[in-house]
């Protein structure tokens, strides 16, 4: 009984990114093989596909929880850029309605790789 009263308050999930980047240059970060010129030819259109996908896959979640239509409560992103990339998945993507912000870490990685935690506020709030 313990385990689904907290599992009614909090969920929790897991996602690697895999290399969640935008299109800008970070001063002091070796990203430029994610610039539209760099390597991956990465482009806002590309970019903004792959934040949808990441959104979606979120909202997936519910379809497999025993509590239908509620979103996870907790999300520890790895392999996210920065905080712009944080601030359009939560407030520019299929997310943008969920009502999530995010935390995340200031890594020393060369690239610029971190990791975040995205959180529902009012159920952490309680």
């Amino acid at each position: 009984m313990i385990k689904w009263l907290l599992a009614s308050i909090l969920t929790l999930i897991e996602l690697n990114c895999e290399n969640l980047f935008d299109c800008t240059h970070d001063a002091g970060k070796l990203d430029a093989e994610w610039l539209p010129t760099g390597t991956y030819r990465w482009t806002p259109h590309r970019y903004y596909k792959k934040l949808n996908g990441i959104a979606r896959v979120i909202l997936s979640q519910t379809e497999d929880s025993e509590l239908e239509n509620k979103l996870p409560s907790l999300i520890i992103l790895t392999e996210v850029e920065n905080d712009s990339v944080m601030r359009d998945l939560t407030k520019r993507s299929l997310l943008r309605n969920a009502g999530y912000d995010y935390i995340m870490t200031n890594s020393p990685d060369a690239r610029g790789i971190d990791v975040a935690l995205m959180y529902d506020p009012l159920p952490t709030s309680l």
